[in-house]
């Protein structure tokens, strides 16, 4: 897709304009004017795309099976949130799946924010034993 910028917009978001960088654009279908029928995109922001997963990700949801949850699981995954403990404004949010009552238990952490960052998506891909989402 081809957009266009003219004065003021091309000077507010040029320094995005690089060949090869991922962007986050967010903007206004309208009509144009003087054109019925004829519509136009108009960009409200840019943003960088690795920018955007730390801004919009308000909480991080951990789901297991109880079947899954043993001492060894709790430690590593302790050790991979403390250690993506951050200023974020990420929550983390806890599901225990009980498959054979057909129980689901939520497990909000009061106290614990996370910053979300490509070590932590990647260290809890790498645990088989959990899911996880980001809402």
């Amino acid at each position: 897709q081809e957009f266009f910028l003219f004065g003021e917009d091309y000077l507010k978001f040029r320094h995005f304009l690089v060949q090869g960088t991922f962007l986050f654009v967010k903007g206004r279908v309208r009509e144009r004017k003087y054109r019925e029928g004829e519509f136009e995109f108009n960009i409200q922001s840019v943003e960088l795309l690795s920018d955007i997963r730390s801004k919009m990700a308000k909480s991080i949801t951990i789901n297991m099976a109880l079947s899954n949850l043993d001492e060894e699981t709790l430690e590593k995954l302790t050790e991979i949130l403390n250690a993506n403990k951050g200023h974020g404004s990420c929550s983390v949010k806890f599901e225990v799946i009980d498959h054979a009552e057909k129980a689901v238990i939520e497990l909000p952490s009061r106290s614990l924010k996370v910053d979300v960052t490509n070590e932590l998506i990647g260290s809890l891909e790498e645990m088989q034993t959990l899911n996880y989402k980001l809402n």
